[in-house]
């Protein structure tokens, strides 16, 4: 795995070992800035040595989770919540063994509201609003996340052959690393209301890097007119 990581995202600079053998808990990897990956980069290492339920037909059963930051989140304390997101999801999938895939969007909620938003998502059924979330600390004010692809230039990272005792095994599904995106309360309500394509339009208007940096400004925070009129335009 450390040679997948730096192969695509930068030297490894620090390794944080679980706090636990349990496998709910996860160590980190955190890579440097590079010129192609101008941000911190920090990745899951643990998750996917336990094979996750996955629905018909889609096959992330083994997944690691990826964040950027454009300071160290292990030495910044304003960054600290990256890799306390990272935990939260990561763990809550195994706790539940749940599936975790591309453009699902994880709020920050208290769990009841955490499981019931999730079941939607996999039922298709409508998410309650609003979401009653909390930001991860006063300074960023984002209240989820969204799995998204790997950067652009970091594209073949997002798999990796699985591998038992060094050695691949012929026809076992890959490791996916899955990047999450930080958005705010009112990006993530859109998402709901309109769907994930809807809500990038809105959201890529200025370039993919521009979404991971961590102080961009909220898509939809001058269109904010109470709850039943904040998204129109």
């Amino acid at each position: 795995m450390e040679a997948h990581l730096q192969a695509y995202y930068g030297s490894i600079i620090r390794r944080v070992e679980a706090e636990s053998a349990e496998v709910t808990e996860a160590g980190f990897y955190e890579m440097a800035p590079t010129e192609s990956v101008p941000f911190y980069t920090v990745a899951t290492h643990g998750y996917s040595t336990l094979r996750l339920p996955t629905p018909p037909g889609l096959d992330s059963a083994y997944v690691e989770l990826v964040m950027h930051a454009d300071q160290d989140p292990f030495e910044d304390e304003k960054y600290s919540w990256i890799p306390q997101v990272m935990h939260q999801v990561g763990s809550f999938a195994v706790n539940h063994m749940n599936w975790i895939g591309q453009w699902m969007v994880f709020p920050n909620q208290e769990l009841d509201r955490y499981v019931d938003t999730y079941e939607r998502m996999l039922t298709g059924e409508k998410v309650k609003l609003p979401l009653h979330v909390q930001p991860y600390s006063p300074e960023s004010g984002f209240c989820g996340v969204m799995v998204v692809p790997p950067l652009p230039q970091c594209q073949e990272a997002f798999t990796m052959p699985y591998l038992e005792n060094g050695k691949e095994i012929d026809g076992e599904w890959p490791v996916y690393f899955h990047t999450l995106l930080p958005l705010y309360e009112e990006e993530m309500e859109y998402y709901f209301q309109h769907g994930q394509e809807a809500l990038l339009e809105k959201m890529m208007e200025n370039g993919i890097e521009h979404l991971f940096n961590l102080h961009r400004p909220n898509t939809f925070k001058e269109k904010r007119k109470g709850f039943f009129g904040r998204f129109n335009k």
